[in-house]
């Protein structure tokens, strides 16, 4: 047998010393991704591992999917024969496919350049408050801003802070919208998070109308009544949130998925895949039985999971649904993540139930406490 070290997607770590290898877990069918016609197995460092011979010249390695690696942790082995040693998966599912949160995630993902890069925006206090205010358009604000705007803004919710906390950790050491923050704000502009464009007055019905950088002309229609209105001489630049975005953050469940994926990644030492919001059938064109929030690989071990904006909304028929999930998927760890604080006791309880059931199938049952929300 010969171990194949094979390394991790290296066009996903351009901006880090790190290397990681396909580090998986033992299960039946994930070899045969690797090197299809051949007896393989996962051994036990997670490495796919390949028998060779004297008539074996060479090896042909193909580098799967991150879908098709879910495919078999979540639907089964379609790849061949049972490998020796290596219980098969008990999963009755046979279809799964992207939510519509999920799709609405990966869009986010790509605007911001990956998971972490999302996650490092999300993570600061700043942004985020920033990111929600003008996603939830409050009453009586407007939902673009200028540059001034922002960090008037800045200043506001630094006095905040302090005031109830004059320790504070974070705003203690940020004294101003310095040229840290202007980068940040120009990078998000860039990667379009941020869209730049102007307001300007009709002056055939008086209404004032945002316009996109990109729709600008010497001559626009009014968005109110159609009539052609003029580009200012001295456009004020402003800017607005991206609208993917903006309705994706109006659901706070959508940051705790995204916090609960970078918590994930942040704690990995190997190597970290994951995949959007999945719903799951029993058959193929059937209705969704569920969807999973979290579906992800974290050093070798598979992992799924719940992630709620509260943890009141894991109530006893989600957290059964969740643990009847667990028993047919198999996974390595299910995760129930939701804000830090005060969780219901009954819901502690609950999960405390679970993990005792799902001890004797070898899985792993954990809270998350998320601290962003």
């Amino acid at each position: 047998m010969v171990d194949l070290q094979i390394q991790f997607h290296p066009d996903r770590h351009a901006y880090t010393n790190v290397c990681p290898d396909w580090t998986l877990p033992k299960r039946d069918g994930l070899s045969y991704l690797f090197v299809q016609g051949q007896h393989s197995r996962i051994v036990a460092g997670g490495f796919p591992s390949v028998q060779v011979g004297p008539d074996t010249p060479s090896l042909t390695i193909t580098i799967p999917r991150d879908r098709d690696i879910f495919g078999v942790l979540l639907l089964g082995n379609p790849y061949g024969p049972r490998q020796e040693n290596i219980p098969a998966p008990r999963t009755r599912f046979r279809e799964m496919w992207t939510s519509p949160e999920g799709a609405a995630l990966r869009g986010m993902l790509r605007l911001f350049g990956g998971l972490w890069h999302c996650g490092q925006v999300f993570e600061d206090p700043y942004w985020r408050k920033i990111l929600f205010e003008m996603a939830k358009g409050e009453a009586g604000r407007k939902r673009w801003r200028t540059l001034s705007q922002f960090q008037q803004r800045f200043g506001n919710l630094r006095q905040e802070a302090l005031a109830e906390s004059p320790d504070h950790n974070y705003w203690s050491q940020r004294r101003s919208f310095d040229e840290w923050f202007h980068r940040d704000f120009d990078s998000l502009v860039e990667t379009g998070v941020f869209r730049q464009g102007t307001e300007i007055r009709c002056s055939n019905c008086g209404s004032y109308c945002w316009y996109p950088v990109e729709n600008l002309g010497p001559s626009l229609a009014c968005l109110g009544c159609g009539d052609a209105v003029s580009l200012p001489t001295e456009a004020s630049w402003s800017f607005r949130v991206n609208e993917l975005i903006s309705d994706s953050l109006r659901s706070r469940g959508t940051l705790a998925v995204i916090q609960s994926l970078y918590l994930l990644e942040r704690e990995s030492r190997e190597m970290f895949l994951m995949l959007p919001s999945q719903n799951m059938a029993d058959a193929p064109d059937a209705e969704p039985v569920t969807d999973l929030d979290i579906v992800a690989l974290v050093d070798g071990l598979f992992v799924i999971g719940e992630a709620k904006s509260s943890a009141s909304g894991f109530d006893q028929q989600i957290v059964d649904k969740l643990a009847d999930l667990a028993e047919h998927i198999c996974p390595d760890r299910l995760l129930f993540a939701a804000p830090d604080g005060e969780w219901p006791e009954h819901v502690v309880q609950h999960v405390a139930s679970v993990r005792e059931n799902l001890a004797r199938f070898g899985i792993d049952v954990r809270e998350l406490r998320l601290r962003w929300i």
